[in-house]
């Protein structure tokens, strides 16, 4: 998939809170999930998938009329908005752990090349047991991918959660997973993609 040009790109912008410099942060955003390996003709499960309010649908649309793109969110009125803007996609109102859970019951479970999962993880929620949250849906994201799970990670909800951040999370992925990538994008916002080879 062809990206956004960032041979002019100032880091500085991103600190710049108007509409444009929005605008670049998400395309930035977006196209580094891209840019993980994701391809014109694969197929994409996605958690959260509301996120931003869809935009993540809107790039895919716009670079492939070829993709496979399956959205999970738990809020029924996102999901009926989603259907009506982008009606060749499927989308679904569910929990990515009810969702997982009905796709490994089935007696024919549905695979996808790339499981995506966007703002789930920036709160910790089960505090000690977070990493343990994390490492299970991951591994249970692993089984349904055919290539790799991408997760994004904000900072921003953390900062005085000494036990959960960036480094920590770091830690935890290179002691369970063989092979995993992670990209800053500025001072409080990670991408993450574990890939199945190896795993």
């Amino acid at each position: 998939m062809e990206s956004i040009q960032l041979e002019n790109f100032d880091p500085e912008m991103l600190f710049s809170p108007n509409e444009e410099t929005l605008k670049l942060k998400k395309e930035i955003f977006y196209n580094s999930i891209l840019e993980f390996g994701i391809t014109n003709t694969n197929s994409i499960i996605h958690f959260g998938c509301n996120f931003d309010g869809g935009d993540f649908i809107k790039i895919l649309d716009k670079k492939s009329k070829e993709i496979n793109y399956y959205g999970i969110d738990v809020d029924p009125d996102n999901i009926e908005k989603l259907k009506s803007t982008y009606p060749r996609y499927l989308f679904n109102q569910n929990s990515i752990q009810l969702e997982l859970d009905f796709i490994k019951e089935t007696e024919t479970p549905t695979s996808y090349d790339w499981v995506v999962i966007t703002d789930l993880f920036n709160k910790n929620l089960y505090e000690k047991n977070q990493y343990m949250y994390i490492d299970s849906t991951i591994r249970e994201s692993l089984q349904i991918s055919n290539i790799g799970v991408i997760i994004s990670f904000s900072t921003k909800h953390t900062e005085e959660d000494y036990e959960y951040g960036i480094g920590f999370l770091i830690s935890y992925l290179n002691a369970i997973y063989s092979r995993f990538d992670i990209r800053k994008l500025d001072e409080k916002n990670y991408i993450c993609c574990v890939y199945k080879w190896f795993y």
